[in-house]
């Protein structure tokens, strides 16, 4: 017998080798649903055995909810199984049971990739035996593993993507991360962009959330065509009603969207389909509908007569139709009169010609110096505030990297090698790299850039948002930055109230977790010019 280290000439293929075989494997992984599942079974017949995969054919007649849904009719089913350990599967005349599949593995190898699996094989409360895991489907786990073997990932689908993304998060696996969010980026299209919104929201990838809803905000109509729009969540239903364009010919689109998605919200529940039921599972989305720029014949004959509506909403609705102002509005209802489709969103140009005379203005905020600290990448800063007066927020002003860094550190070889590091301060500055952005206080963002330019050493940088951001007094804001590149910056402390050009700056409202690094806020760029006056 040849020994198989002769035949792979790459540490890709003999650490492939290693994770196929299970050869000095020192851990192991039990993966999938819950162990022991069995399956009521008739005339079952093993159809082909080999030394790793027994192939089974059997009729269902009655099966444990977590290993297979099926109609109460006989249902003919063949699988595969990989046999990771002995006793993966045991056939008798009546009964199979599947166990959850087993993977062997390596700690030294698996510890070199990810912190979270050190701390489980060797940490102070390392398992010793073979560790569960639920959460994660045994052929997401697989790729998982495969990449930390050999580097190799194939994604083939949407569905694949976001596995393998929960379980690469979950094992903070960050380049594996990257590679799944730039598939999904590629891959959106309106019957799946609703649910990649809610994969970017709940994995915090802001990114991936505004190309989303740039989608849907530019191709609503084939968005609220297709099922998907009526399986997502309320908080992202929300989100789509707040935007102030979208692209419809009609508000009743999205009326008859909001009717489509309560039915099947009294379904999933489950609750009886009715206007009652309705109503309440749609809580505030009913009355984020602009009902005001709907004709009277539409909105009598759609929303008037669905019963989704109150008599009385109604009767105010429609008097407000015809006779603007003469007829008080309830508080809850939407007021506006300028349809979604009117105001597309303006493209991303230099803020100061989206407004009549471009005048910037600056809020600088007085600094109490720190000591320096060490950004790594990818770490956020944060700053909430709030005005008195509405005003346009163009953008913000940030340091950039010192040069002045403490006599006594001395950069570690792993932080020499980490992608995006600069620790060789040369005359000619340095290329900063950072996101930032503006949310509202349900965490909504408002306007974003993605900062790419060379700047100077111990300077100030302007980073222009997007597009402008109208701010409104009595609300709280959050000013974010994602800085993406090693190096120090100056810290600093301000004081809680700025004024500015007649209008007073509130910072550090709310909970602290939402004030991180804030002095790294320096100026808010902004401007007063074309918003209304109090």
């Amino acid at each position: 017998m040849t020994d198989w280290q002769i035949t792979k000439k790459t540490l890709n293929e003999r650490c492939l080798f290693l994770f196929e075989s299970g050869q000095w494997h020192d851990c192991e992984f039990i993966v999938g649903m819950e162990s022991n599942q069995q399956v009521l079974i008739v005339s079952p017949q093993v159809l082909t055995v080999s030394p790793q995969v027994l192939t089974v054919s059997f009729q269902v007649l009655t099966v444990s909810p977590q290993v297979l849904t099926v109609a109460p009719q006989v249902l003919t089913v063949s699988f595969q199984v990989l046999l990771m350990s002995p006793q993966v599967l045991t056939v008798s005349p009546w009964l199979l049971t599947v166990s959850l599949q087993v993977f062997q593995a390596h700690r030294l190898v698996l510890t070199m990739a990810s912190p979270v699996f050190e701390a489980m094989l060797f940490g102070g409360m390392a398992e010793k035996a073979p560790i569960k895991v639920l959460d994660v489907s045994p052929e997401a786990f697989r790729s998982l593993m495969l990449y930390i073997y050999s580097d190799q990932i194939n994604l083939q689908s949407f569905d694949q993507a976001c596995e393998i993304c929960y379980a690469a998060k979950k094992y903070m696996l960050p380049h594996l991360v990257e590679h799944c969010t730039k598939f999904l980026w590629k891959d959106l299209e309106p019957h799946n962009v609703c649910r990649a919104y809610e994969f970017a929201k709940l994995f915090e990838e802001p990114v991936l959330m505004e190309k989303c809803m740039k989608i849907i905000t530019q191709q609503t109509a084939k968005v609220i065509a297709t099922s998907a729009i009526e399986d997502v969540e309320h908080a992202s239903l929300i989100a789509i009603l707040e935007q102030d364009y979208l692209n419809i010919t009609s508000e009743l689109d999205i009326f008859n969207v909001l009717v489509r998605w309560s039915r099947k919200e009294c379904q999933r529940r489950p609750l009886e389909v009715n206007a009652v039921n309705q109503r309440m599972v749609l809580g505030d989305a009913l009355y984020r509908v602009r009902y005001l720029t709907m004709n009277a014949t539409t909105f009598a004959n759609g929303p008037a007569v669905s019963g989704l509506l109150s008599p009385e909403e109604s009767l105010a609705i429609v008097m407000n139709i015809l006779t603007p102002g003469k007829w008080p509005l309830p508080d809850h209802l939407d007021g506006s009169t300028l349809p979604r489709g009117a105001c597309p969103p303006a493209p991303a140009a230099a803020a100061d010609s989206q407004l009549p005379g471009g005048s910037r203005r600056l809020c600088a905020r007085p600094i109490l110096g720190e000591p320096h600290q060490l950004i790594r990448c990818q770490e956020e800063a944060s700053l909430t505030l709030s005005v008195d007066r509405p005003v346009h927020t163009l953008g913000i002003m940030v340091p950039s990297q010192v040069t002045d860094i403490p006599t006594d550190w001395l950069p570690s070889q792993s932080l020499r090698n980490t992608p995006g590091a600069n620790l060789n301060y040369g005359q000619n500055g340095y290329m900063e790299l950072l996101y930032a952005y503006v949310a509202d206080s349900d965490n909504q963002r408002l306007t974003y850039t993605h900062f790419t330019s060379r700047v100077n050493y111990n300077d100030l940088v302007e980073i222009l948002f997007n597009r402008p951001v109208l701010m409104q007094p009595g609300r709280v804001y959050r000013i974010g930055l994602v800085l993406n590149k090693l190096g120090w910056y100056p810290m600093g402390v301000s004081t809680t109230q700025v004024h500015a050009s007649g209008v007073t700056f509130s910072f550090g409202i709310g909970k602290p977790g939402d004030n991180v690094k804030n002095g790294l806020v320096r100026k808010i760029v902004f401007s007063t010019d074309g918003v209304p006056d109090l």
